[in-house]
């Protein structure tokens, strides 16, 4: 039985991905598993050869261009089973408007015949939701108390002014008890 190397299954990797920008269905189809498992953002499902080239021709996302990431994994389970994990950039058409994704990705190859076929296929979104909250929250309280220091750097290069000047003629200053009204004298507002 034939070695296979891991720069042949990279290889497979990439025909497949062309096989898909150039929705030849086809080529793809001969790369597939009877039953390929495919899981991703829509979720789980199992697809056969004919289902895959109707998707190709019939789907709502196009395969613009691709790039594979610069450190695949590879590894044998057994001579005839082999796994390819990579990082891939996608530039895509989804419901005729263009999209990026960057993603990782896993297949799992299994050779039939002496032929490599794809049985399964993963594609993670990269990011954690997670994660990235924590940090959103994180730089808007930072951000908050940035800008609060700023304020209060602005409020002491100038004066407060007093109740009823011409820049705020209706309100007090806050901090002043002195420079609020009374209860029982109605407000003056000048115009």
């Amino acid at each position: 039985m034939k070695s296979t190397s891991d720069r042949e299954l990279l290889e497979l990797e990439s025909n497949y991905w062309r096989a898909i920008r150039d929705k030849d269905g086809a080529s793809a189809a001969r790369m597939t598993d009877e039953s390929c498992i495919l899981t991703g953002p829509g979720g789980i499902r199992s697809i056969d050869r004919s289902g895959l080239q109707a998707l190709m021709t019939n789907g709502s996302t196009d395969v613009r261009d691709f790039a594979l990431g610069a450190h695949p994994e590879v590894r044998f389970i057994t001579d005839d089973v082999a796994v390819v994990a990579y990082d891939v950039h996608e530039d895509l058409i989804v419901d005729g408007h263009p999209a990026t994704l960057d993603a990782a990705d896993t297949s799992t190859w299994v050779r039939r015949n002496g032929e490599w076929m794809c049985a399964l296929h993963t594609e993670s979104v990269k990011g954690n939701p997670f994660v990235a909250g924590r940090h959103d929250e994180h730089h808007a309280k930072g951000r908050y108390h940035e800008l609060m220091s700023e304020l209060g750097e602005i409020m002491k290069a100038f004066p407060r002014l007093p109740f009823g000047s011409a820049v705020s003629p209706a309100m007090p200053d806050p901090v002043d008890e002195n420079s609020r009204p009374s209860p029982e004298s109605p407000r003056q507002v000048r115009r």
